[in-house]
């Protein structure tokens, strides 16, 4: 077989794979992305294949040994991916963290150690997750003496310096080492590295200490307390939309300008992938749902990593909402049905009060955090069009810059997810296929007056959205194609029109002409989604984007 040949084939075994996995029929997915590393291992796609593969037998399939197998072989056959530091990490977590083997994990990191001596905010990390296994197995020793390594090797990498020196106190607390040896490595930890979150919580254990031992006054405490409240200034406001996903994206943004880059709504929602594609299903079809975290996909995107907690009690959600803010970084919650996205901005621990900005707010609202905890709802409850873990809490935060991405290079990044989207629409409906079910509907209401407030309910909570969601799309687009976003904003005019269609209708005292006449717009608008889908596609190829 060609060269050409291969290709072509991995590359649809790999997009099937995708569809599979965009489906949620994840073995199937599974064995289409190593059928694509067994079968052309020679391909391009062939590293990232083996990646995904061992991100869904670990997340979704639980199956953690075979998840081991995947990145092992990855980081063994293809040591110059970009992937293979992450996979080697990923060999150290499920060694430390699933399968409880500190020594093979402890193989795992050294091996990390040869393959990107210069990640070493990486590898201090793997280094630290190998600690904290031994730990976890009793071996205090061998705790200990990896726990020291990484605060000597790692001493100006703060975050895992930090953390070392934490879990040193902890390790020698449990030696029953003197107790002020044991605050001389917390007062190191909050005195060299204030700003992480293991100089907090060490800040916050001396206090601890302090308190028990009777050697700090209550003016003290408070004190330590005031230098712990932050309240994050210049957030951006969390505008509504008539989308919900769109308030969504607005939270997105503000955690990136709370991190120094200034996306524009239309660039952040292509980013998310799905969010520039209306989601307005009739009643009985199905819901336009992300397979994956669209809020990681976006600080991804723009050279970040995504600190994403989803915790099983909302008093851990909280703890990593509040080490966010302390921080200086905003965290994005998934919070209630009424407001399903809100950003905390703020924490006063003297007080107990939090800063928190819900949607249509300017700015943050210090809210009793008792209060706030009450009214937390699960993230499946809160947020019904991504697939979250069903009984956990969400959290997310920038967790730090893997790399200086420009505004331009995440265009680059928005117009690919923008072009995979497009190639695929799999878990939902078509926009073009949902108008020509509304015409359908529309034509029967025509003739029978039963379904015809439960469309006028459709057209009034579901339409405003469509329209929304297609002017933004006009907006991304109108510095690449000025004709192919002309055509998005046509779009958007004809969804307006269907809705004063059909209100009109109900109104109206024509009767069945009246419903005829929005059976016809619809009918329309089927056709230009249709069009503009196909514009889309084209454009896409065009530009070559996607892979």
């Amino acid at each position: 077989m060609s060269v050409g040949g291969c290709a072509r084939r991995a590359e649809l075994t790999y997009r099937r794979a995708e569809m599979f996995f965009a489906q949620g029929q994840h073995r199937l997915a599974a064995a289409e992305y190593l059928k694509v590393a067994d079968e052309y291992p020679q391909s391009e796609l062939a590293d990232d294949a083996l990646y995904k593969l061992g991100y869904v037998l670990r997340a979704h399939l639980e199956d953690s040994r075979e998840a081991l197998n995947a990145y092992q072989r990855l980081a063994k056959s293809y040591p110059s991916s970009p992937y293979a530091d992450d996979a080697l990490l990923w060999c150290v977590h499920i060694y430390a963290r699933d399968l409880r083997q500190p020594a093979r994990a402890a193989e795992a990191a050294a091996a990390l150690d040869n393959l990107a001596p210069q990640l070493k905010a990486l590898r201090g990390r793997a280094h630290l997750e190998v600690a904290r296994a031994y730990l976890a197995t009793g071996d205090l020793a061998s705790a200990r003496a990896e726990a020291e390594s990484v605060a000597k090797l790692f001493a100006d990498q703060p975050e895992p310096a930090a953390a070392a020196l934490l879990l040193l106190a902890e390790v020698q607390e449990k030696q029953n080492e003197k107790p002020e040896k044991v605050a001389s490595l917390l007062e190191r930890a909050a005195q060299k590295y204030p700003d992480t979150i293991a100089g907090r919580e060490a800040q916050r254990r001396l206090g601890m200490i302090y308190y028990t031992q009777g050697q700090e006054s209550l003016k003290q405490q408070r004190e330590l307390l005031k230098r712990q409240a932050r309240w994050i200034s210049g957030v951006p406001p969390l505008r509504e939309h008539a989308d919900e996903r769109l308030t969504m994206v607005e939270a997105i943004r503000g955690l990136l300008a709370c991190a120094g880059v200034r996306a524009d709504l239309p660039t952040t929602a292509a980013l998310t992938g799905l969010a520039l594609v209306p989601n307005a299903p009739l009643p009985g079809q199905a819901l336009l749902r992300w397979q994956e975290d669209p809020v990681a996909d976006a600080l991804e995107a723009c050279g970040f990593a995504a600190s994403i907690v989803m915790a099983r009690t909302k008093e851990e959600a909280w703890d990593a909402a509040r080490l966010a803010v302390l921080r200086n970084q905003l965290a994005l919650v998934a919070y209630s049905r009424r407001q399903p996205w809100v950003i905390v901005a703020g924490w006063r621990p003297l007080e107990g009060l939090a800063g928190i900005v819900a949607p249509g707010n300017s700015a943050a609202t210090a809210t009793k955090a008792e209060a706030f905890m009450k009214a937390w709802r699960q993230a499946s409850e809160a947020v019904d069009y991504v697939r979250f873990p069903a009984g956990t809490y969400y959290v997310a935060a920038v967790g730090g810059r893997r790399e200086e991405r420009g505004l331009e290079a995440i265009r680059r990044a928005a117009l690919s997810k923008l072009s995979a989207v497009t190639e695929e629409l799999a878990g939902g409906q078509r926009p073009a296929a949902v108008a020509l079910e509304a015409k359908t509907r529309l034509q029967a209401a025509a003739q029978n007056e039963s379904g015809r407030e439960e469309l006028v309910r459709w057209a009034q909570s579901k339409l405003p959205g469509w329209a929304e969601v297609r002017r933004l799309l006009a907006d991304f687009l109108a510095a690449e194609d000025a004709r192919l976003s002309e055509d998005a904003r046509h779009v958007a005019d004809v969804v307006g029109a269907l809705r004063v269609a059909i209100v009109t209708a109900r109104r109206g005292e024509s009767g069945r002409p009246d419903w005829e006449a929005a059976a016809a717009l619809a009918g329309q608008l089927a056709a230009e989604e249709d069009n503009l889908e196909a514009a889309l596609r084209e454009f896409m190829a065009a530009r070559g984007e996607g892979r």
